[in-house]
């Protein structure tokens, strides 16, 4: 759980952070900062279908988990939407952002150390084998 409250907390954050610096410091319209983010959204959509087989072994509990978590991180948005806002006063938007940067990237480290925490599988390997 902690796995995923580090990466959506960064996730979130670095795309407010990011969308901003893109349309107030790089000037670009609101589509085209769109445009520039698509990448994350083609790779949720490609993976997205793991989540119904995922859900069938682990059940409802992890669906709840991960709603929790998504409420929870949405605190790493107001976070790290402090400490971009608050640098950017006497600060250009590059700027902001490069000093936002570092906070996102210590919320992925912490996601990579809590998922060597991980259980291999969500289920053990004889449970697999009886389904």
């Amino acid at each position: 759980m902690g796995f995923q409250l580090a990466f959506f907390a960064g996730m979130q954050g670095f795309f407010l952070a990011f969308a901003l610096w893109l349309q107030a410091g790089e000037h670009f319209s609101p589509l085209k900062a769109g445009i520039t983010a698509v990448a994350f959204s083609v790779g949720s959509f490609i993976a997205a279908p793991v989540a119904v087989p995922l859900a069938r072994r682990a059940g409802r509990p992890i669906l709840a988990g991960g709603a929790v978590l998504m409420v929870a991180g949405i605190g790493g948005v107001a976070l790290l939407g402090t400490v971009f806002f608050g640098y950017l006063n006497g600060h250009s938007f590059k700027a902001a952002l490069v000093h936002t940067a570092p906070y996102a990237m210590g919320a992925f480290a912490l996601c990579a150390v809590l998922s060597l925490l991980l259980p291999r599988t969500a289920v053990s390997e004889e449970a697999l084998a009886e389904s």
